[in-house]
């Protein structure tokens, strides 16, 4: 009688222990699937792996549909929220793409704010060294669409920018 007791707590024990390396599992990968998406995070990583710490960005606009080159910037952040990333020096090129919309969308400025978040934290950046370039601040030209005001004030609310 002893022995059928001992089978039983040793299945009972073996059940336990897959239910809870089943539940882990679901639970990591629930986890993985709440990450978010895109490479936002990498490359000011690996910029400071290298030793390369941030010295300045300059912050673009371009309005939806003017064409640019992905080739002469260091970070373009699209109207999605993804971001690119090709660092080529301790300076940094940072284009903001309009989706034509009256403001930044969500996920834009999410990804914006942790681009400049991450360069500041982890690079090394003073957020002295941030500026928008003279074209695409809104306290300089008067013409700018209402989505590049919205990147302005953004970025003044912000503090990223004075």
């Amino acid at each position: 009688m002893n022995k059928g007791l001992a089978v039983n707590s040793e299945k009972r024990n073996a059940r336990v222990v897959a239910f809870l390396i089943g539940a882990l599992t679901v639970g990591a990968a629930v986890l993985l699937y709440m990450e978010p998406r895109g490479g936002r995070g990498g490359a000011p990583l690996l910029m400071m792996e290298s030793g390369q710490q941030v010295a300045d960005v300059t912050i673009e606009f371009i309005e939806a549909g003017q064409a640019w080159r992905a080739t002469d910037y260091d970070c373009v952040v699209l109207p999605s929220g993804e971001v690119s990333w090709n660092p080529r020096s301790s300076s940094i090129q940072l284009l903001v793409v309009g989706s034509g919309s009256a403001h930044l969308s969500d996920g834009q400025a999410s990804a914006l704010i942790q681009v400049l978040g991450e360069l500041s934290h982890e690079g090394g950046l003073s957020l002295a060294n941030v500026e928008l370039a003279r074209n695409c601040d809104s306290r300089r030209v008067s013409d700018l669409s209402p989505e590049g005001r919205d990147l302005t004030t953004l970025l003044l609310r912000k503090s990223f920018i004075h």
